[in-house]
């Protein structure tokens, strides 16, 4: 699978911008994570032919900015992460890598998921 990374609520963002430029000239491809995605398993939003787009009703709608990478091999990741530290590109605190497990998920699961690890490793409450 070729390097991809999923963005979803920051490409409008400067922090954004940079981050797609960034990714672009190292030939890495962006796919933006679109609302109507969200139900819809990682697979499927990657393109793998297996997966089927979600059709269950999406009842609200994130508003956390996350990364996924798909396609690294270990060295890339913080490689990739080092470069955006050097650009000054604001910290992202939701980032996941796709695995066998997480690729049958939908989005906004992976999210929520990352979501309540980040909330539970670094002690803060999760706010609704």
């Amino acid at each position: 699978m070729q390097e991809t990374v999923l963005l979803y609520n920051i490409d409008k963002t400067e922090a954004g911008k940079a981050i797609i430029s960034i990714l672009e000239k190292l030939n890495v491809e962006v796919i933006i994570v679109k609302t109507s995605d969200l139900m819809s398993p990682i697979g499927y939003i990657l393109g793998i032919e297996d997966y089927q787009r979600g059709t269950e009703a999406l009842t609200s709608i994130p508003h956390d900015d996350m990364m996924v990478l798909a396609g690294f091999e270990d060295g890339q990741v913080d490689i990739l992460l080092q470069i955006f530290k050097e650009a000054n590109i604001p910290f992202i605190p939701l980032k996941a890598i796709v695995t066998k497990t997480n690729i049958d998920w939908t989005f906004k699961q992976l999210l929520e998921n990352v979501k309540k690890e980040y909330l539970e490793f670094t002690g803060m409450k999760q706010t609704n």
